[in-house]
């Protein structure tokens, strides 16, 4: 007898220890990542040993080392065309019954909303007592070796041999083994002369060697027959760029684009170092020629992005030029381009020093339609605009409860997405539910707390009757739901309330969906703890998605502290379990308690144009009379979002 592991992630065969030479196939997975190998293997045997009943059998069960539990059952994925049909099924399921005003995400409250505080290790089943880790100074046990003859052999199967230790024909493979290996293709080299070449130009960015990368590509363009490549023309052009030599890059633009032999057109890298170039003449008429690159760029269908402007905007600063620099900021925004803080700050500092408050504001009502915060750095330069020479005023405050700036008065409003940009988030949604997703065999896939679950199910009925549980299938199956939790689990679906997403598809789009189509006839709410960070939500419009995500949530936790270790053994009511509850003579599940709702602020964090409760207004500035800009900060490190108020004193306006 002895063991035999197929590296980190395999199965696990070892001596059954029943007299009669049996195995026992046991899931071993990665494991927690601060305990050392001969720690985990020390948890593994130990929990083997307790699987024991009381014959002297091995239970079938499956024991799973670290925190990762079974794979999940169903298929390993689904046809588009299924997916499809599943959602036009939720689809007419909301049609029939109008919308709902409170939303659960029944999977995140159960796994975290109510018992943050209990530990995941009952990933491991009925730990009895905590294993001992092997001394640091011992080896683990040796690994190789045969099972004993006449021993039962372990079934292959996706659940338990993840598909990348087994090879061809079902073997498994072990590590040390020779695998064979077909012929190596030959890469396709390019000539010698170019390839020399492009190893030269290569040194010289390394060097910073401009003038010398400029020589070469010149005599490699004058002398060879085969052209060089496009990203050697876009290299020696951002080094000349860098270099700060114009002249020599413009005649490598001006070589590679009249020679007949090149014929692959410039690139978006090539054209963003052109524009660096033009910018680096710092002349305004060098300024044209730059937004006349953008204008090609255009016309040959190649995307503009940010690094396409910033060094035009920086340029502009250079210059104190206020025309060119609105020319390029409104080629920007007519173009879709998304300017970010750094490159606004270009255009505002320009603004402040021409005292340019008309194009301030129209910039400051394009950063509110796609900035939801802006840093502090950003918050200096509105401060050097919004102060005394300009006749206005700024602060950095802290808004209350309600929203009330201490400043003006003003009272922040609660913004919600208009109805295009909702339709447009469930075309979004409606897009990436039906696409196919593969099953990951090394995703956790926790039991839910279903008292919490219900918890907060009996919560949301006392405030509506229109609520819809959205939970997975595979939780709501009767082999699955633990025996205390099925009564709760019957009254759900004899009421109505749970909606049972399919396999193989995302419990989070319905959701999401669900709350974003009752929106369109009531205000609905989620009860989520999920930050909605993952790539699946960035996904979404994320000006969309913010706005509408701040105003939607409901955050939700237990309102039974964490129990103290006293509390523990002196057996008090925090620390009592359904298991407890039944051998202390209960008859079921424990005492309702309430869970604590907090609901979304009264105000939408975001930059507003708040409306101060001032008595007159101030004719020299026209539309902002009476209002003051609103700008907050990202949370800080404590969590507090920092606010700069500004626009006309309270005594002008």
């Amino acid at each position: 007898g002895g063991y035999l592991v197929t590296g980190l992630v395999g199965v696990f065969l070892m001596p059954a220890e029943t007299g009669d030479g049996g195995l026992l196939a046991l899931t071993a997975t990665t494991g927690r990542k601060d305990e050392p190998p001969h720690a985990r293997w020390a948890l593994l045997m130990s929990a083997a040993k307790r699987q024991k009943t009381e014959d002297g059998a091995v239970s079938p069960e499956r024991v799973s080392m670290g925190d990762t539990p079974p794979a999940p059952e169903g298929p390993p994925s689904l046809d588009p065309d299924v997916a499809q049909a599943n959602f036009d099924k939720f689809i007419k399921f909301l049609e029939s019954t109008g919308g709902f005003d409170i939303i659960i995400d029944g999977a995140n409250v159960g796994y975290y909303g109510l018992s943050a505080w209990e530990s995941t290790a009952d990933v491991i089943p009925d730990t009895t007592a905590a294993p001992s880790p092997r001394p640091e100074n011992k080896k683990p046990p040796p690994f190789g070796g045969n099972p004993p003859a006449g021993t039962p052999q372990v079934p292959e199967s996706n659940a338990s041999i993840p598909s990348g230790n087994k090879r061809q024909g079902g073997a498994e493979s072990t590590k040390g083994q020779s695998q064979p290996q077909g012929p190596k293709k030959q890469k396709q080299r390019d000539s010698s002369a170019l390839h020399e070449a492009r190893n030269k130009i290569t040194k010289c960015i390394k060097e910073s060697n401009a003038e010398l990368a400029v020589e070469v590509f010149m005599q490699y363009v004058q002398e060879q027959p085969q052209p060089p490549t496009i990203d050697m023309v876009a290299n020696v052009l951002h080094v000349c760029a860098m270099a700060g030599i114009a002249s020599q890059g413009f005649q490598v633009a001006d070589a590679y684009l009249q020679d007949p032999k090149c014929k692959v057109p410039f690139n978006e890298r090539c054209y963003a170092a052109l524009i660096k170039l033009h910018c680096s003449m710092n002349s305004l008429e060098h300024i044209d020629k730059a937004i006349g690159v953008l204008d090609t760029m255009i016309k040959a269908a190649i995307p503009l992005k940010n690094r396409s402007y910033q060094p035009i905007l920086a340029a502009c600063e250079s210059l104190n030029s206020v025309e060119k620099m609105m020319k390029t900021y409104l080629h920007a925004v007519e173009s879709g381009i998304q300017l970010r803080e750094a490159e606004l700050a270009h255009v505002i500092r320009v603004c402040n020093a021409h005292k340019d408050a008309t194009n301030l504001y129209r910039l400051m009502k394009n950063m509110k339609a796609y900035l939801t915060a802006v840093e502090l750095d950003t918050f200096a330069v509105l401060e050097s605009f919004f102060g005394p020479h300009n006749g206005l005023c700024s602060s950095r405050i802290t808004v209350d409860e309600r929203g009330r700036c201490p400043s003006c008065n003003s009272i922040l409003k609660l913004e919600d997405i208009s109805d295009e940009d909702r339709d447009t988030m469930l075309k979004d949604i409606a897009a990436l539910v039906t696409q196919p997703r593969q099953r990951n065999p090394k995703t956790a896939v926790l039991a839910p707390k279903y008292e919490s679950i219900d918890a907060a199910v009996r919560e949301a009925q006392k405030r509506t009757q229109k609520v819809l549980l959205v939970l997975h299938e595979r939780h709501l199956k009767p082999a699955r739901i633990p025996e205390e939790a099925k009564p709760l689990v019957d009254r759900w679906k004899r009421e109505g309330l749970v909606y049972a997403t399919p396999y193989m598809m995302n419990d989070d789009y319905f959701w999401m969906y669900a709350a974003l189509w009752s929106t369109n006839r009531q205000k609905a709410l989620v009860i989520t703890n999920d930050l909605m960070r993952d790539h699946r939500f960035r996904m979404l419009s994320q000006k969309h998605f913010v706005k509408w995500r701040e105003g939607h949530a409901i955050r939700v936790r237990s309102s039974v502290p964490a129990p103290q270790p006293e509390d523990t053994a002196q057996g008090s009511a925090t620390a009592t379990t359904v298991a407890d509850n039944k051998a202390e003579g209960g008859s079921g599940p424990m005492p309702f308690i309430p869970p604590l709702f907090e609901f979304p602020a009264a105000y939408t964090t975001s930059i507003q144009w708040a409306v101060a409760e001032v008595p007159v207004p101030l004719a020299s500035h026209g539309e902002v009379a009476g209002k003051r800009w609103h700008l907050p900060s990202p949370p800080q490190e404590d969590g507090s979002t920092i606010w700069l108020c500004a626009g006309p004193p309270a005594d002008k306006m």
